[in-house]
């Protein structure tokens, strides 16, 4: 391995982020026992439609999804007995995939949804999202949808369970070049909207994604997940869909070059080190040149020097009498610590405009 395959390697994924956000693929639950497999993947809708494999409830699910254009459906079955929901996730569990929801669960597998998405996300270090309704999950995994009474051309009427079957396809086929904030849903007709402005933000600010008629059409009022409690490591930008979705994509694309390059196949010296942090920077610059980072911003990825000096202090050095420079190019065994520190771009929502005459 030498430093340009890998450099070569970064440039690819950032060039191509954007591509592939607006591809992502869902994992869809379905209570049915039309089906007689457990497990499917779809690519297209036309693989759905001459098809006796799902009950009319299935098929209108998978079709409200695909209307998002994902790249790809995979479906796992719930049935009265077997499969359980349980058995389900654990295959999914062994997927990659982007979005979950299970528009015709009860509203406590929206409960156990949250808390295994929840796991996999803080525990696992899955990248795994859900769009579930009516569950204050306050987490950046879990997108609560909450609006209900929704009515589209066909006088359909779905509730917020169901309507998510038509949001996990349109937030996964968005990518990032825009948000889903103010995304018109020509379809429905009406909603049960809340009852002014005031109601609205309200609901927002508890971690709500809600639809909004504006007069015109019905809309979603801003894409927002369920984080309502930020911290210094989650701050308010981890409560918007679009920038969990950036931020989850920079860290699939790191760790699967790591592991594809670094893990296992290079030796850890500091010139090595140094490597692997030119091939980062080299992958946030492109990212900010394709407008995914703030090209303002020094978007840069160092060793830990903090975490390093921990390091070598627990395993007895005296770091006390060492510079940062012997620090920095100290042998650390196994152990890399590096630090990244980088600024996304949202999109335009806010809009303070005075005009005086």
């Amino acid at each position: 391995m030498g430093l340009p395959q890998t450099i070569i390697n970064f440039q690819t994924l950032a060039a191509t982020l954007m591509q592939r956000t607006q591809n992502g693929i869902v994992a869809l639950l379905l209570n049915d026992d039309t089906a007689t497999k457990d497990f499917y993947t779809y690519t297209s809708i036309d693989q759905v439609k001459d098809t006796e494999l799902w009950s009319d409830e299935s098929k209108k699910f998978i079709e409200m999804v695909f209307e998002g254009s994902p790249s790809k459906i995979y479906i796992a079955r719930v049935g009265a007995t077997v499969p359980t929901l349980t058995t389900a996730l654990q295959t999914l569990g062994n997927k990659l995939w982007d979005y979950l929801a299970f528009p015709n669960g009860a509203s406590a597998d929206m409960t156990t949804l949250s808390t295994w998405i929840k796991g996999k996300r803080d525990t696992d270090k899955k990248t795994y999202k859900a769009i579930l309704a009516g569950v204050v999950a306050d987490h950046e995994g879990i997108t609560n949808f909450t609006t209900v009474g929704i009515t589209d051309a066909n006088n359909e009427v779905f509730d917020n369970i169901g309507f998510t079957a038509r949001l996990v396809g349109l937030i996964a086929g968005t990518g990032t070049e825009g948000s889903i904030t103010n995304y018109k849903l020509g379809e429905l007709t009406s909603i049960t909207d809340l009852a002014d402005d005031t109601a609205r933000s309200s609901a927002i600010d508890a971690g709500e994604l809600i639809l909004v008629n504006n007069g015109e059409n019905v809309v979603i009022a801003r894409g927002v997940n369920s984080l309502t409690t930020t911290s210094t490591t989650k701050g308010p930008i981890f409560k918007k869909i679009r920038i969990v979705e950036i931020i989850d994509m920079i860290r699939n694309d790191i760790t699967t070059t790591i592991d594809n390059y670094y893990r296992g196949k290079v030796l850890n010296t500091y010139a090595n080190k140094l490597l692997l942090v030119a091939a980062i920077n080299t992958y946030f610059s492109t990212l900010a040149k394709e407008d995914v980072l703030d090209i303002e911003y020094v978007n840069l990825c160092e060793i830990d020097v903090e975490a390093q000096r921990a390091y070598l202090a627990s395993i007895g050095v005296n770091v006390d009498v060492m510079s940062v420079a012997q620090i920095l190019q100290y042998n650390t065994g196994d152990q890399i610590f590096l630090n990244c520190n980088i600024k996304t771009v949202d999109a335009m929502e806010t809009f303070t405009i005075n005009i005086f005459l």
